[in-house]
């Protein structure tokens, strides 16, 4: 797999997925995921293990949801050469599967009323910026960052390096010396979205896979969706 492949799968607060689990969860995620009292919450976790599950199958790799480890920060990651991202937002889960390190953030892109009460995680020349320039410009920065901290296992929240990402062109990001490619889109749903791959490894992905229903094996069928890049 020379690609990183993305797989998105809509969720709602209605349809309990754990019920329709094609395999049962490790104990301790069982247990993880009953903890959850909101449905889209118990859904986010459970979909992305079903999208990490149908992935190694897809690919005949030797998988089991025991083998995933954690870092102290919390970052999920595996052993198998395998490197993976997962993100959620209201209505949708996305899953990205690479060989090399990669970082996905996806958001539902609503109205703000005051964007610099985000000054803790926007720069006054990016807050300037968005103020010019709008709405997805803001989702723009904010999916970028939140990307590029998934990638390095820092995580935007509480995290002291938000600020510290610079963005000398389009579609690229330097954070401790490091450089980042970054490919920004929308997806059904007006959701944002953004993956970024360290640049010296990026091969730009062409497509994603959303998910159109549960078959009745309750495997996963997919529609192959071509991505649009976001220009602005």
């Amino acid at each position: 797999m020379e690609r990183p492949q993305l797989f998105l799968m809509p969720t709602d607060d209605e349809t309990d997925l754990l019920e329709h689990l094609p395999f049962e969860l490790p104990a301790d995620q069982y247990e993880i995921a009953r903890s959850y009292r909101k449905v889209n919450d118990r859904n986010n976790f459970v979909a992305a293990r079903w999208l990490l599950v149908e992935f190694f199958k897809e690919q005949r790799v030797d998988f089991n949801l025991n083998d995933l480890q954690y870092t102290d920060a919390g970052k999920p990651f595996l052993n198998n050469g395998y490197h993976f991202s997962i993100a959620h937002t209201k209505g949708m889960v996305g899953l990205l599967v690479g060989t090399t390190p990669v970082g996905l953030d996806i958001e539902l892109i609503k109205p703000i009323e005051n964007y610099y009460e985000f000054s803790e995680v926007l720069t006054a020349g990016e807050l300037d910026t968005i103020a010019r320039s709008g709405l997805q410009t803001f989702f723009r920065f904010w999916t970028a960052k939140e990307a590029i901290l998934k990638l390095t296992g820092d995580g935007i929240v509480n995290s002291g390096l938000v600020n510290s990402i610079l963005f000398p062109q389009p579609n690229t990001a330097i954070l401790k010396y490091h450089a980042y490619t970054l490919q920004p889109f929308i997806i059904p749903g007006n959701i944002f979205a953004t993956v970024a791959q360290m640049q010296s490894a990026n091969i730009d992905l062409t497509e994603y896979y959303y998910v159109t229903e549960v078959a009745g094996n309750r495997s996963l069928k997919y529609d192959n969706i071509k991505i649009i890049p976001f220009v602005g």
